[in-house]
């Protein structure tokens, strides 16, 4: 059994564990609310699943490696405790990579989201699917086009607009100037969700990589320790 300040590095270990518990359990749920999020946006950019998935991934791992740690810090098992830290180190390695690239991709979202909407618009009378998205986004945010009205001028049929760009009576024909079209663009509502999960995401992996970093830290101390005591026995 471990004496003095390893005694204390035993339950700061332990401590640790607990709070990559709850820390798993935020991952999981951050990385489920920015899935449900951004679903309404998957044709424009599939590359923010990903590390949304990956997120999910991760803090399932954490919570069960969070188990394995807290049962090594008890019971000053020297090989639970090295595995243990092996593995957060690996996983502390993947949450640093992830934070970084949701907080670079955070930055270039614009770019991509603008030129996938631009496409999408050219296909709204020849792609259901197409249509359907800018339906519901535009209904839902009451906006028109990308940036406003005049985006749509893409379509063969302009001056007259998808009557998701108009509001009130629906049976009224949708043109470019009428009273009853929505002059705000949607791009500010689709790029601000983007931004919003991909910068939770970005400081929920970057915080909890740190703590693990410092476990990781005291779990290595701990296990050297015991490792001493089992060879001066």
């Amino acid at each position: 059994m471990v004496h003095g300040g390893m005694s204390i590095i035993k339950y700061l270990t332990f401590f640790f564990n607990f709070l990559f518990v709850l820390f798993g359990l935020v991952f999981i749920v951050i990385g489920s609310l920015a899935l449900g999020g951004v679903e309404e946006f998957s044709k424009l950019s599939s590359k923010l699943h990903a590390p949304i998935i990956l997120l999910i991934v991760l803090g399932c791992a954490v919570l069960l490696l969070s188990f394995f740690g807290c049962c090594g810090a008890i019971k000053e098992n020297y090989c639970m405790l090295m595995t243990f830290s092996v593995i957060i180190f690996l996983i502390f390695i993947v949450e640093l990579a992830v934070g970084i690239s949701a907080y670079v991709f955070r930055n270039k979202i614009s770019d991509n989201i603008k030129s996938a909407a631009e496409d999408l618009m050219k296909n709204y009378y020849e792609d259901k699917t197409d249509r359907d998205f800018w339906d519901k986004i535009q209904k839902t945010y009451n906006c028109c086009g990308i940036e406003g009205p005049g985006d749509w001028n893409v379509t063969s049929v302009f001056p007259k607009l998808p009557d998701s760009c108009c509001h009130g009576n629906e049976t009224k024909t949708c043109n470019i100037g009428g009273t009853n079209v929505n002059v705000q663009g949607c791009y500010d509502n689709i790029v601000g969700k983007f931004k919003k999960y991909s910068w939770q995401i970005g400081v929920a992996a970057l915080v909890i990589a740190f703590l693990q970093l410092v476990g990781m830290i005291f779990g290595c101390c701990l296990a050297r320790s015991i490792k001493k005591e089992y060879e001066t026995v």
